[in-house]
């Protein structure tokens, strides 16, 4: 399971506004803070795109809940102030009602979805570990 996510980012979707919006398959609506949660990738490359990852389908494959399992993600980033938290052990897997903070560590962005050349995301600069990246193109590093 962990190469499906290498190069991969739990987002947090300022674009995507409301319930209706945020429905491709890697989409969940976190009704408790008004907001999407999105999984994407992007491999790192010059050339590489930043999109979905809609063809590993690890939600239904492995039984995880996806808005528990990106919620934990982003509680996490937000805990450790802007940084991936050591992930702690899970007594039952996949049971979101058993999932311990920081199970599904993972790097967390906030910002707004832009279609421009191969894409990318505008960062907002009130979330945790992107305070001095406001409006910076994330993956280049473009003032937008």
């Amino acid at each position: 399971m962990a190469k499906h996510f290498r190069h991969t980012w739990v987002i947090i979707r300022d674009d995507l506004n409301n319930p209706n919006r945020c429905s491709n398959p890697n989409n969940a609506w976190d009704s408790e803070k008004n907001r999407c949660l999105d999984m994407m990738g992007y491999d790192g490359t010059p050339k590489g795109t930043f999109g979905g990852i809609n063809d590993i389908n690890i939600w239904e494959s492995f039984g995880m809940d996806k808005l528990a399992t990106m919620r934990n993600s982003v509680d996490c980033w937000v805990n450790n102030k802007g940084r991936a938290g050591a992930p702690s052990p899970l007594a039952e897997p996949f049971k979101s009602s058993d999932t311990p903070p920081c199970f599904f560590s993972h790097e967390v962005l906030q910002g707004t979805r832009v279609q421009k050349n191969r894409g990318g995301l505008r960062l907002n600069g009130n979330f945790p570990g992107q305070e001095t990246r406001n409006n910076v193109m994330w993956p280049s590093s473009k003032r937008w």
